[in-house]
């Protein structure tokens, strides 16, 4: 497992990612096709770095992306647009920074709706989970949470636990 860079696409690719497995997997629900839980990935469309003040991650730093969600057999299925603020920088007492940490915010849009997520991930985590916190459409009830596992700065593989919190399952 590669250790990730705090760059914009490595953090988009992560929350993408886990966003997009959520929505993929409700959607085909509901067309009765049966979809696997880690065999989603994010791919980067664009992205954009803020850095405010000291050079390289410092608090107040600001990653803005969006990715295609891609499903198991390479068809499209999402969008994904998010965004990450540095919160806190571990450096090292030469100043090196050693970690740091992130509170996310996500959207993944699909035909049927939108679903939102948040979290936090650090620079040099190896997978990270967030919380979905609602959506719109036929997720308009959606919660649960969302396990992401990087594989390089460009792709992230996820498994999601999703649930509707008025019971019963999403289905169209």
């Amino acid at each position: 497992m590669v250790t990730r860079r705090f760059t914009s696409a490595a953090l988009a690719a992560g929350v993408a990612t886990a966003v997009g497995v959520t929505l993929f997997t409700t959607g085909a629900q509901s067309a009765g096709a049966a979809v696997a839980d880690d065999d989603l990935r994010g791919k980067a469309l664009q992205d954009y770095t803020i850095d405010t003040g000291r050079s390289g991650p410092s608090v107040g730093d600001r990653y803005v992306f969006s990715e295609r969600l891609f499903d198991e057999d390479n068809k499209r299925v999402g969008t994904l647009a998010a965004t990450c603020d540095v919160t806190y920088v571990n450096r090292s007492s030469s100043g090196r920074v050693k970690n740091a940490l992130s509170h996310c915010t996500g959207t993944f849009r699909l035909d049927d709706g939108q679903i939102t997520v948040a979290g936090t991930i650090t620079r040099t985590a190896k997978s990270a989970v967030l919380a979905i916190t609602g959506g719109t459409g036929r997720y308009d009830d959606a919660a649960g949470e969302v396990a992401l596992k990087f594989v390089n700065d460009k792709r992230t593989n996820y498994d999601f636990d999703f649930e509707n919190k008025r019971g019963g399952t999403i289905v169209g």
